[in-house]
């Protein structure tokens, strides 16, 4: 069986299409964290550069601008201590801004010491409109458990990296199904037919090996390209930070629950190759009803439509069922920005946990029908 994995595998994808394929994603990936790199540049009121993007990470990356959001920092912070416009500083300052609608330079002694206590409250309003008033309160709860004071310091490439990541993740989506279309379709030169009609339990065999070797090129697909995308963004960025807590920015300081940069790439990471064994088992599903690759191919195009034509101001549709489309999985932001409450037997489920979890149901379910369909139709070409 394994030899008929290698064969099938190199059918789909042979070493020259995925060098190719490799060297893509590369120089995509290094235009993509170059450009990342330029958004850095500091500008004069007259648009000439005053501190250079190199300069501005170089400095920002020491350890000396560590530090703990506490009542001195955001004291310094009030008093307009330093006036740098050095990243470090700029995030510094914009952080604790976005905890109060007034300025910086307004904040009382009272808005100091209770800064953790507003962004509690902040957390509830950010949560507003997604659920029970009791359910708020009970995920809203999670933002206790916070650290604090929060741990500050330099993470820019792990932030790119997952930010960047829902675009990357969403082309490779697409761009799979249409590689593994043809792992149902027939090749003489293999000569798998002869197999299943030549031995007793041979087409169980071809069904399993061609089902397997589909996911094999899938995975292979995605680990490689993660793999050059994440390297290329975190070695022009800097791989500093991965075990700061994401509330250290701006757009994640009111995420409830307490994890890590990395924590979080990982989860991105999984749910990216949940949505592409998803997505795959799907496609697998329709080459093996449809048969010829050209109307497999419709059928892909279609789905892809469907998911990306869906209309966003339907709560109740996404909620229950365009979150779990692998389209709309990969917008790793929506589950740390504007998290949606998920409410299973009294327990809050967060989002990125169900997703996973429904994501596994689809891919067995459809898997499971991949292989009985497949089987039936061989056996019907036997009689």
């Amino acid at each position: 069986m394994k030899e008929i994995i290698r064969v099938e595998r190199k059918r789909i994808l042979s070493l020259r299409n995925f060098l190719i394929f490799s060297v893509v994603i590369l120089i995509f990936s290094i235009f993509s964290s170059l450009g990342s790199l330029n958004n850095y540049n500091v500008y004069d009121s007259s648009g000439n550069i005053i501190i250079s993007s190199t300069d501005n990470l170089k400095e920002s990356k020491l350890n000396k601008h560590d530090k703990l959001l506490d009542e001195k920092t955001l004291k310094d912070v009030v008093d307009r201590k330093d006036k740098s416009k050095y990243l470090y500083n700029s995030n510094l300052v914009t952080l604790v801004a976005s905890n109060f609608e007034k300025l910086v330079e307004e904040l009382t002694d009272d808005d100091i010491s209770n800064f953790y206590k507003q962004r509690l409250s902040n957390v509830k309003v950010n949560l507003g409109g997604t659920a029970m008033v009791d359910d708020i309160d009970k995920l809203a709860s999670k933002g206790e458990e916070l650290n604090t004071p929060l741990q500050l310091g330099y993470a820019e490439g792990w932030k790119n990296l997952n930010n960047d990541m829902i675009d990357f993740v969403t082309i490779i989506i697409f761009i799979v199904p249409f590689i593994i279309l043809p792992v149902f379709g027939e090749d003489p030169k293999t000569r798998m037919k002869q197999l299943y009609t030549a031995t007793k339990h041979g087409k169980k065999t071809l069904v399993k090996s061609r089902i397997i070797a589909g996911f094999e090129v899938s995975s292979i697909i995605y680990g490689v390209a993660i793999l050059i995308f994440s390297l290329s963004k975190l070695s022009i960025l800097g791989f500093k930070g991965a075990n700061l807590p994401i509330q250290n920015s701006v757009n994640y300081l009111f995420f409830p629950y307490n994890i890590t940069y990395l924590q979080q790439y990982l989860l991105n990471v999984t749910i990216g190759f949940m949505a592409i064994i998803v997505m795959v088992s799907i496609t697998l599903l329709f080459t093996v009803i449809a048969e010829q690759i050209l109307s497999s191919a419709v059928f892909v195009i279609f789905f892809l439509a469907i998911m990306t034509s869906l209309p966003n101001n339907n709560f109740i549709l996404n909620h229950f069922f365009k979150n779990f489309l692998p389209y709309n999985m990969t917008n790793f932001n929506s589950y740390y920005i504007h998290p949606e409450i998920y409410n299973i037997s009294g327990e809050i489920i967060p989002t990125y946990v169900l997703v996973i979890l429904v994501s596994f149901i689809v891919f067995t379910i459809s898997t499971t029908c991949t292989v009985v369909i497949s089987n039936i139709k061989l056996a019907s070409k036997l009689k």
